[in-house]
């Protein structure tokens, strides 16, 4: 046992500077300890957005941070050669890493893992403003006040140094900060800091954060972007399976021009009664063709017939269901229940839908058949001017169909505006006239 408290301190000191292995050539008098300036920002929030402009000796990128404390953070990565989006989710403990081309990487985070850099050299905005690779405070970070300097032809800053110590990487870092000077009335601990510039030194490479955006606790929401399909991601939420069992709606779909074959917009109105197992769809082409399609469908799930009819030649025709009988109204609806070859679909986050003041829940879902793959995305409804919903309602569908033989090509397909969305235990007949007789 030590009785002398000053060797049992010099003992300490000495075993934690031999267990970080700080290199002194980076931090010469050592880390920087508590406590922090006081004229530091007292508590820097754990919801921020950053955008800066990152320079070496040999080139230059940008890097934009959306980070959400503890739970999840995305690196936005853009240079001369390549676009990269890292989303780190540490409640679900997985890595996405998205290219330019959508492709999506998904790795595992694991449980003692911490993730501090952009790139093998350079470490996350978050870890130069006291946070750690898992996105929580960093309790060893502290910083000293230097003075003040005026930067880039006219900025007056408040000059900040830090030295400190990643663990997990065995790194150490010296950084410079320079924060903007608040006017002289106000005080800046106050005030949301105002980063413009941030000189990093580890393992004799420098870099510096030249900072264009900082903004502390803004509104924001990190999702994967349309048509980013990631293998084996983990579901944080389910798709919606409480739909009523008797559902009319109308929608309109957009298909873009596909090389021969010209643009076209469709609509119809769609009525589902899974009680009386039928379901029922009037369509519409605008425009005109040689060959009229179908205008009106019926579905008899009871009998497993359908009846086709095309109002221009008033002909109808009965063939059989070619799908196993009605489910439940989710599968009819989405058509992605065929036995043994149902969809599985990713949450992907909260995100806007094109319409005015609302938040969608978006899901995607992908299925990859013998000549080509099909992927979906959903929108339904979440928010309306920042309050949830308690009704799910669907806004907007995609579907995009890839072939996978011959030369590439993609079929694009938006169905969106469910004007007319109603879940009625009872439906008049008056509600839904039948223009046709079998």
């Amino acid at each position: 046992m030590f009785r002398n408290p000053t060797l049992l301190t010099i003992c300490l000191l000495f075993k934690i500077f031999y267990s970080q292995e700080i290199d002194l050539n980076i931090c010469p008098n050592g880390l920087t300890t508590s406590p922090s300036d006081p004229q530091w920002p007292a508590i820097l929030s754990n919801r921020f957005e950053i955008f800066a402009e990152i320079t070496t000796d040999v080139e230059t990128f940008q890097v934009t941070q959306l980070f959400l404390g503890p739970y999840r953070d995305a690196i936005y990565f853009h240079n001369y050669e390549t676009n990269l989006t890292t989303y780190y989710d540490f409640v679900t403990n997985e890595m996405l890493i998205i290219n330019d081309e959508l492709k999506c990487d998904r790795s595992e985070i694991k449980s003692d893992e911490y993730l501090s850099f952009v790139t093998s050299q350079i470490v996350k905005p978050s870890v130069l403003l006291g946070f750690d690779g898992r996105n929580n405070y960093n309790n060893a970070f502290y910083t000293r006040y230097i003075g003040k300097e005026i930067i880039r032809d006219g900025i007056p800053t408040l000059k900040f140094q830090s030295c400190f110590y990643i663990n997990q990487a065995k790194l150490t870092i010296n950084a410079t900060y320079y924060i903007g000077e608040s006017p002289s009335d106000q005080s800046s601990t106050n005030n949301k800091p105002d980063f413009v510039q941030i000189d990093v030194r580890s393992n004799n490479y420098p870099y510096t954060y030249n900072i264009i955006r900082y903004e502390s606790n803004p509104s924001l929401t990190i999702t994967t972007p349309s048509g980013a399909f990631c293998p084996n991601r983990t579901n944080t939420k389910d798709f919606p399976q409480n739909l009523p069992s008797r559902l009319f709606l109308h929608a309109e779909s957009y298909t873009p021009k596909n090389n021969d074959k010209p643009s076209r917009i469709e609509s119809y109105n769609r009525f589902i009664d899974e009680t009386l197992e039928f379901e029922r769809i009037d369509y519409s082409l605008r425009k005109i063709v040689t060959v009229p399609p179908p205008s009106g469908l019926l579905v008899d799930y009871s009998t497993n017939l359908n009846y086709m009819y095309t109002r221009e030649t008033q002909q109808c025709t009965v063939t059989n269901v070619s799908a196993h009988s009605m489910g439940t109204t989710n599968e009819i609806l989405f058509q992605f229940g065929d036995t043994n070859d149902s969809t599985r679909f990713h949450y992907t986050g909260l995100t806007r839908c094109g319409r005015e003041h609302v938040h969608c829940h978006r899901w995607i879902g992908q299925r990859d058949l013998n000549t080509f793959i099909q992927q979906f995305e959903w929108y339904w409804s979440a928010q309306y001017n920042d309050i949830d919903l308690q009704e799910l309602i669907p806004i907007k569908f995609h579907m995009m169909t890839i072939s996978k033989i011959g030369p590439p090509k993609t079929i694009y397909q938006e169905t969106s505006k469910f004007l007319c969305v109603k879940f009625n235990s009872k439906i008049e007949e008056e509600e839904m006239p039948i223009p046709y007789q079998v």
